[in-house]
Formats: C-alpha cells, structure tokens, sequence
C-alpha cells in the first residue's frame, strides 16, 4: 500500500461517469487528528488495519466506536472531532459535497455512516488495483477507471453493511445452500437437473429443501427452472429464430406443452411473440 494523497477533479474523463472522484488518499500509517466543521465533501475512510482495538470518533455530537477494518462516513458540512491515534492503515474516496443526493439515489446509507468490513481481502484487491492505476494519471482514461474502481469499492463495501465473517461464509446455513441451489438452476436452466444429486451435494432431505426453498422462493424449483427456460425462449424468438428451434436449444421436446407454458407467462403464442419482432424490424412503407 502507498503512501499519497492525489487531487483528481482536475483530470480530464473520457466518459461522463455521474459521480466522479475529487480526491484518493492512501496512507499506511495515518496520524492526522480534526476538530472543528467538516469542508463540504464526503470521505468515505476505509479504515483497514491499526494496532489500537477500536477508532473513537465525533460526528455531529454522536461518538462512534468501531473495530477495524471498518468504513467511516465523513459528511460534509458536520462538525468532526477524532483524538490522537496510533498510526493506521487507511484508503479513502473523497467526493465533492454536491453529490449527497446522488449517492442517496444510488442506495448508499449515508445514515448509517459505519460499519464492519468483512470481506478484507476482496477489498484490498481492489485498493491494490487502484494503486496500480495511480502510476498512469495523465493517461487517457484512467481518471475514470479509477472512478469505476472506487464505485465498485463503495458498492461491495455497502452490500458487505449488516453482515458479518460467519454468516457470509457459513455454508452449512440453509438459506445459503438454497440461493447456491438456485444459482445452479440460473446456470443449467436448459440441461436435465438430477435434483436427487444437487441435494445429495448440498446435504438435503426432499422433505427439508422443498420447506426451505419455499421460503425464499413463490415458485417451485421445476416453476424457477420452467421460468429461465421461457425467459431464454423470448429472447431467442425476438432474434428471428424458430419456434421448433427455440424449444429443442432449451430441451422442451413437447412443443405443444412449451407453446401452452409460453402463453401463459407472456400472453402469447411464441408465434405471435416473434412475429412481433419481425414486424419491428421491417422497413416502413412511406405514404404515396
């Protein structure tokens, strides 16, 4: 990990990526202290590593006590105030203040200003990534690569709020052998699946999936499977490809069955279905 501070708004983009970043921070052993009102900017401190067992920050009169790796929310315009620290490692996104309302609209907790990392090495991958970057600046494209990076970081981060190592990582969770399951069927939707053998696999009774699986699921899993296949089959008839053709690359041998399945879930016939796409796609008569 490097040590720098880099200021980035005034890099050209090739792209016009909604939310750019303003600053990136790298430190392996930050000491900076703050007391007063924050600048109007968002720093989202990646807080990865520290011989102390908590960080003890002030934000607006609330105090926050984190164990590392954690991240920290600095909103713009609070009033902040951090005690002396020993020296940590920190990775941080800075964004001008302007964007709050974005970051909201994109599902970021700003409320909730911190939590636990839990995947470390994932997020270490990706700063090591950026860090990479940093080495090209002026190169025709790397501010944004660098902003598409730092996006990624953020999101993972977000998605990692409200979990912890154990119940990422458990495999024995029911729930997680189920969405594992139905991840396969998203995977082999068009093959014949031994479900006997999945279960076996994944240490399932009949009795124990079919209840836990019909708790995350409305549909059953033939439904789930039966679902992928016509979703598939719509997009391959929206490509001028045959209805006989369509059902033997999705394995649905009855096509009288599939056309019956297929109006059920989108109203018409697969016939009708591309026919339509056809229509679309010729050229327009002009009026004489």
């Amino acid at each position: 990990m490097e040590n720098y501070l880099l200021h980035l708004n005034d890099l050209p983009r090739e792209l016009g990526f909604p939310i750019p970043l303003d600053s990136l921070v790298s430190y392996e052993s930050a000491r900076g202290t703050f007391n007063g009102v924050r600048p109007d900017n968002i720093e989202f401190a990646f807080r990865l590593e520290s011989p102390e067992r908590y960080a003890i920050d002030m934000q607006d009169s609330i105090q926050y006590e984190n164990t590392f790796p954690h991240l920290f929310i600095k909103m713009p315009g609070s009033r902040f105030r951090t005690n002396k620290f020993r020296p940590r490692r920190v990775f941080v996104l800075i964004y001008d203040g302007k964007y709050l309302d974005l970051f909201r609209n994109e599902g970021i907790p700003l409320n909730a200003i911190c939590w636990p990392i839990v995947d470390l090495n994932l997020v270490r991958w990706l700063i090591r990534k950026m860090n990479e970057l940093v080495e090209s600046l002026h190169v025709p494209g790397i501010a944004d690569r660098l902003d598409s990076l730092a996006w990624t970081l953020l999101h993972e981060v977000v998605l990692m709020k409200g979990k912890n190592a154990d119940s990422r990582l458990k495999r024995n969770d029911p729930v997680c052998r189920i969405q594992q399951i139905a991840s396969f069927y998203r995977r082999h939707y068009t093959e014949k699946i031994n479900l006997d053998v999945l279960l076996s696999k994944h240490g399932f009774s009949r009795r124990t999936f079919y209840r836990c699986w019909a708790q995350l699921f409305k549909q059953s899993p033939k439904q789930y499977q039966l679902f992928l296949r016509l979703q598939e089959a719509a997009r391959l008839l929206s490509y001028n490809n045959s209805v006989s053709e369509v059902a033997g690359q999705l394995n649905l041998t009855d096509v009288s069955n599939f056309t019956e399945q297929f109006q059920r879930q989108y109203g018409v016939t697969p016939g009708e279905y591309k026919r339509q796409f056809v229509q679309k796609a010729l050229p327009r008569k002009d009026k004489e």
